[in-house]
């Protein structure tokens, strides 16, 4: 056996080896970028929230909603198949894992305490509630009254609007049956609505 032979070769592959080595690398990254911020959104969205339960099923409900629509929104304008099933695919990873804890953490978490923080100063039955002054709760009564009387007022323009251009009408009964039509159902949902608060 010459010396030759007994030689070690040194490393394998040489430059096709650092290929490799840098496409793991790259890929790794893109993993550690992608991946890392995910789990850190969930975790504090879905499972360090006082809302969990909440969180998580809108952010399901919302990740098939958005997936639903990028592949609707793409097939109506005539995209390639490729580009929106594959959009459609991507989309609820991309809605569950960082639109909505993005969405929740930024605006809903602070909108529920705030709204917890409002209750809190409202005047209870119970003593466990602490007593707030009397302005704030007919301030909150009064302003519920008129987001009622405004959800009624659109309501009823809604309908009326709706069933003229329904109906063909060029002339006033088409906006009488409208008006009487959307003031039922303004009435209906105010009356709704005030017997549940």
């Amino acid at each position: 056996m010459s010396s030759n032979d007994q030689q070690p070769s040194g490393k394998s592959g040489g430059p096709l080896n650092s290929l490799f080595t840098g496409i793991i690398y790259v890929f790794a990254f893109l993993a550690a970028i992608v991946v890392k911020p995910a789990q850190a959104l969930k975790r504090e969205a879905y499972e360090k929230s006082g809302l969990s339960g909440f969180a998580f099923g809108a952010g399901i409900l919302l990740s098939i909603v958005g997936s639903i629509a990028t592949g609707y929104f793409g097939w109506q304008h005539g995209t390639p198949i490729q580009w929106w099933l594959s959009l459609a695919v991507a989309a609820p990873f991309a809605v569950y894992y960082y639109l909505w804890p993005i969405a929740y953490l930024a605006v809903g978490k602070w909108a529920f305490k705030f709204a917890e923080f409002l209750w809190d100063r409202v005047p209870g039955v119970d003593s466990s509630r602490v007593a707030g002054p009397k302005w704030f709760s007919m301030l909150l009564a009064g302003l519920t009254q008129l987001g009622i009387v405004a959800g009624g007022i659109y309501v009823l323009w809604t309908c009326a609007s709706g069933l003229h251009d329904f109906l063909g009408w060029n002339n006033i009964f088409a906006w009488i049956f409208g008006v009487i039509g959307g003031g039922v159902l303004a009435f209906g949902v105010g009356t709704l609505l005030s017997a549940a608060l």
